[in-house]
């Protein structure tokens, strides 16, 4: 080291320089404290890199690349355990000038603050320097050895996953090989059960064909046995009334040739024996002949046109009762509406209040389906049962309301709570 004699300004240059150098090593932000605080903490970070470098390099599957990451995480680590024992003794520059002075620090420890600065600067400031720069040429390299070791796990995982997938492609295959076995023969148990089952339906249905044809046979001739009953019946009923209407036109005749018989026979006798009577004998033979003819036209005018049970419905009212009508007067709805009408609002039978509200509809009793106006020429003949039903219907919460189904008349207020009002009791 040559002495600096400010004897040119070369040396005055150096002492600038020297004095430059120690101003700026004791700035605290950007001085040797600076540099200090810089160091310590690259090597907490370089510590921390290297855990995880360790932990990565062992969960490694290539054993060379494995070897070379390890042994430079040992150098590294050989080279921060010296760069840790190059910062003993400074610890005094982790804390800033501003921390210094506001924690009451005196001036011989600011003196002494001051002396770790130079010394660092002039003393450690080189070695810290070539560490980091070997920290460097590590990360580096270690850097280009994980980047080849993430690639070579990268590239086993993906064999592995190539190799999982190949055996469930492979399993697959299995299992599709064994569904396709077990499908067909399932398919030829199937194909054997339908033909069982074809033959079984064939020979069920030769069965059921003689059955429905015996069955059909055995209809056709109860229906001619029907028929010819109620023919012979009609032609009974038919002989019956005619040999009825036969004797009322006999005794029609006879009665009066008879009471003229008798009137002559009496007249006769009264007059010789000249009773006063006779004089009346010719008034009561005229009187019983006339009564006579009136009692035999009121018998022969029936109650209605060709009313008989063949020739009848029969209807049930609202309770129950039941009554026999002739078919003439039921030919349609609308008839039947008018003779309910006629029956119920005139008389005042039980349950008027329902026909005067058209409150009711009219069903066929076997079925309770409503007769309407396109079905009732095909339900109602002779012998049909037809019968009266209330119809209530529910308008809104608040206002119940009966309607008609056929003339959608309508009324609030509905029937009362009591079967006897609901009647017309």
């Amino acid at each position: 080291m040559f002495p600096i004699t400010c004897s040119s300004v070369g040396d005055i240059i150096a002492v600038a320089e020297l004095i430059h150098k120690i101003v700026k090593a004791l700035k605290d932000n950007k001085g040797a404290a600076q540099d200090y605080r810089d160091f310590v903490h690259g090597l907490e970070m370089m510590a921390s890199v290297m855990e995880e470098v360790h932990r990565i390099a062992r969960n490694s599957a290539n054993g060379i690349i494995q070897d070379v990451v390890l042994d430079y995480a040992r150098r590294c680590c050989v080279d921060l355990h010296r760069a840790n024992e190059l910062t003993s003794g400074f610890e005094i520059l982790i804390r800033t000038q501003s921390s210094a002075v506001s924690n009451g620090v005196g001036v011989g420890d600011r003196l002494s603050r001051g002396a770790r600065k130079l010394r660092w600067h002039f003393m450690k400031s080189s070695e810290a320097a070539e560490f980091t720069q070997r920290f460097r040429d590590y990360c580096s390299h270690i850097q280009l050895c994980v980047t080849l070791l993430n690639e070579n796990t990268a590239n086993f995982r993906a064999q592995q996953q190539q190799r999982r997938a190949d055996l469930g492609v492979l399993t697959v295959r299995e299992d599709i090989a064994l569904l396709s076995a077990s499908s067909s023969s399932r398919q030829g148990d199937i194909v054997r059960d339908l033909q069982a089952l074809n033959t079984t339906s064939l020979s069920n249905t030769a069965v059921l064909a003689g059955r429905l044809y015996s069955m059909r046979e055995t209809i056709a001739r109860n229906s001619r046995l029907v028929s010819e009953n109620l023919s012979v019946g009609r032609f009974t009923a038919v002989q019956r009334d005619i040999q009825i209407m036969t004797r009322k036109r006999f005794i029609s005749i006879a009665l009066p040739i008879l009471v003229s018989w008798v009137a002559l026979v009496i007249d006769s006798k009264l007059a010789s024996s000249q009773v006063q009577l006779r004089q009346y004998t010719p008034w009561l033979a005229l009187c019983t002949i006339v009564l006579h003819c009136l009692w035999m036209q009121a018998a022969t005018i029936p109650r209605t046109v060709g009313y008989d049970e063949m020739n009848s419905i029969i209807f049930i009212d609202f309770i129950g009762d039941r009554m026999n009508l002739p078919l003439q007067i039921c030919g349609t709805l609308d008839d039947f509406h008018d003779l309910i009408d006629s029956l119920f609002k005139r008389k005042k039978r039980k349950g008027w209040s329902f026909v005067l509200k058209q409150a009711f509809e009219i069903i066929e009793s076997t079925s309770s389906n409503a007769l309407t106006s396109w079905t009732w020429a095909e339900h109602v003949r002779v012998g049909a049962e037809i019968e009266l039903a209330v119809v209530l219907r529910q308008i809104s919460q608040g206002a119940p309301s009966i309607a008609c189904p056929y003339c959608n008349a309508e009324t609030l207020g509905g029937a009362a709570d009591s079967a006897g009002d609901w009647l017309g009791w």
